[in-house]
């Protein structure tokens, strides 16, 4: 998908996140949509799920404050938590 901005949420998401529970995100979306979208998730009482696929970079600790859930795979889980 091609965004307009990385600052500004495409309102078809806002429009989905309005009718959902849970927000899922992906690291194939940029960091700076799937932050907006966490906040703007959590800021109306939606709970917000990272799934750890995608792009091999750090979580970000803007990100991290806004999720409740993070679902890595093994590989992931290795990628994100140093043993």
């Amino acid at each position: 998908m091609f965004y307009q901005s990385l600052s500004v949420l495409p309102e078809e998401y806002i429009n989905a996140i309005h009718k959902s529970t849970l927000l899922m995100l992906q690291k194939e979306i940029p960091d700076q949509i799937n932050i907006l979208a966490a906040k703007y998730a959590k800021d109306n009482k939606k709970m917000v799920m990272l799934d750890c696929g995608g792009r091999d970079e750090p979580i970000t600790d803007e990100l991290i404050k806004n999720l409740d859930f993070i679902s890595p795979n093994s590989t992931e889980l290795a990628r994100i938590m140093p043993v």
